[in-house]
């Protein structure tokens, strides 16, 4: 795939004019990598650590980069420094893993594959991840197995994977093309598919940007399948519309992440240790807003699992109460947290609404209360 100029030209006039604010200078660099320009995207990626040397991200896509070019060990270098700086992300060990594959050294791959499941007992390991893994140890119908359980989880991180350059060894199979199509993603890579590719990143990767999260533990589970076809994924808007909205709102999770970050890190609040964010509700009544509440609800579980020093339910355990009535007070005494996060989510027109309501599980005070009102062409 080849990246277009309006996109680069995006990313480098962002760069220009927030100098010192690295992401952009970092997602620049992984556009690069996504277009397989890899000088570029090393150049880029060194750019950025000058600015920002405990960068994650910088690192990161300059770890995946050596590795795409064969120069594994300083591909491994790098990762474990984004490791480091990223406090273990499951994503940065996926690339790792994969890279250790692919220099030969098989046993430390699978040693952290095999970690990756353990702590999926206890926290969200995506099915991303771990396919990413057998994609580095060359077992192609066990990538495809997880990269379909990726879909069936609705991992938020799955669309901008499935641009990943380490992919290339898939692409010709049917089967990826299916992955695509349930995703909601066009047949052949567009400039607006590559545009929401680079929106759900850094939303997902909020902490700074991802997640990483901690979200349903996927991997030791045996998730029911979920039905292909038209039924999984929204049918009365085009593929490219579908992928445009989906970043549209979670970019909006990104401002959210920021807020909450500001909201669970002041000292002069009462703080919070624990929470559940519970699925959110859809008022659109439409399958379209069904993917998209559901979606967002995992994106702010990833989000909100990077503060530290707070607990959050994974996906699975709050997707119980789905479509139930609860009162705030039962909800924290069967999941033993301190507070609950609910949300809503609405298409009014050309525009998006998402509200979202803070409150104290014990009390049932308000805590924290805010409305995002974004146009979808934004």
């Amino acid at each position: 795939m080849d990246l277009t100029p309006a996109a680069v030209a995006a990313e480098s006039l962002a760069a220009e004019l927030e100098p010192f604010t690295a992401i952009f200078s970092a997602s620049l660099g992984w556009w690069h990598y996504l277009g397989h320009r890899y000088e570029l995207a090393v150049n880029q990626s060194l750019r950025t650590i000058e600015i920002a040397p405990n960068h994650f991200f910088a690192h990161w896509v300059l770890g995946i980069t050596y590795g795409q070019t064969s120069r594994y060990e300083e591909a491994i270098e790098e990762l474990q420094k984004a490791d480091r700086f990223s406090d273990g992300s499951q994503h940065v060990k996926a690339d790792m893993a994969r890279i250790y594959a692919q220099m030969g050294r098989q046993d430390e791959a699978r040693k952290i594959l095999d970690e990756l499941r353990a702590q999926s007992a206890d926290r969200y390991i995506s099915s991303v991840t771990i396919a990413n893994i057998f994609v580095g140890l060359g077992d192609k119908e066990r990538a495809f197995e997880f990269l379909d359980k990726a879909c069936a989880e609705r991992a938020v991180r799955l669309p901008y994977f499935l641009a990943d350059p380490c992919l290339d060894g898939l692409r010709s199979d049917p089967r990826f093309q299916a992955i695509r199509r349930r995703v909601g993603l066009p047949e052949q890579v567009t400039k607006e598919s590559l545009e929401a590719h680079t929106v759900l990143l850094k939303s997902s990767e909020i902490r700074t940007d991802s997640e990483e999260p901690r979200l349903e533990p996927a991997v030791t589970t045996t998730a029911k399948a979920e039905p292909t076809g038209p039924t999984t994924t929204p049918s009365s808007l085009s593929s490219t519309k579908r992928v445009v909205l989906l970043s549209a709102l979670l970019l909006i999770l990104a401002s959210i992440g920021i807020g909450g970050y500001r909201y669970f890190s002041n000292r002069s609040t009462k703080q919070i240790e624990s929470i559940a964010v519970m699925p959110f509700v859809n008022e659109s009544g439409n399958s379209d807003g069904e993917y998209l509440s559901d979606g967002m609800t995992e994106a702010l579980i990833g989000s909100l699992s990077q503060l530290p020093n707070l607990n959050v339910k994974a996906r699975s355990t709050v997707f119980r109460y789905k479509g139930k009535e609860a009162n705030p007070q039962s909800i924290g005494k069967e999941l033993n947290v301190q507070a609950i996060l609910n949300g809503r989510v609405a298409q009014r027109g050309d525009r998006l609404l998402l509200s979202l309501e803070l409150i104290d599980a014990q009390t049932e005070n308000v805590l924290w209360t805010d409305r995002y009102d974004r146009k979808q062409t934004d």
